[in-house]
């Protein structure tokens, strides 16, 4: 059966005249099963989150130019299927044991992990809320030269069926302490 034209084209993309930042200012993370329900009362937008009694957002705090995500779009046209892929990476540096055992932490078990990130532009994105990301990868090392990391690279991904939604700055605060 040939497809129909459902969905019209409706609107277009404007080229932005203000400024444009890249880069990650802060990372939050929750284990999935802690949070209970969220809501996108407009579609694309978390604007409440609720959690287990007692749980709660950690901060992940990132040294500038450490630390990105990505949202990759796949196509399979034969199947007529699509999903995203979800990554984010970061460069924890110093190594010691306290990094050591929060990035254990965050891997044991291949939990499924939510994550809240503010990019450049000081937009939170909700990463994680429907199935999950998993700590892919881990690498810590010396390095060899006075400039070079001494800490851990780490790499978090998941799939989705949409798109990544942004969250609410003002609902941020509360996912900070244990909630009651």
């Amino acid at each position: 059966m040939p497809c129909t034209c459902a969905t019209l084209l409706t609107e277009g993309i404007d080229v932005l005249c203000e400024n444009n930042a890249g880069g990650v200012l802060r990372i939050l993370v929750a284990d999935k099963c802690q949070i209970v329900a969220y809501t996108e009362t407009v579609p694309g937008v978390i604007d409440s989150i609720t959690m287990e009694l007692g749980s709660q957002f950690y901060v992940i705090e990132v040294q500038r130019l450490t630390a990105n995500f990505e949202e990759n779009e796949t196509n399979n046209f034969d199947n007529g299927s699509k999903y995203y892929d979800h990554l984010i990476n970061i460069t924890v540096a110093r190594r010691d044991v306290a990094r050591r055992n929060a990035i254990a932490g965050l891997g044991a078990g291949q939990k499924d992990l939510v994550f809240i990130v503010q990019d450049g532009n000081g937009t939170e994105w909700g990463l994680g809320f429907d199935e999950g990301l998993k700590l892919a990868t881990s690498t810590g090392g010396s390095g060899t030269k006075k400039e070079d990391l001494n800490g851990y690279v780490i790499q978090f991904t998941g799939q989705s069926s949409d798109l990544i939604p942004t969250v609410d700055p003002s609902i941020i605060g509360a996912l900070l302490i244990p909630a009651v």
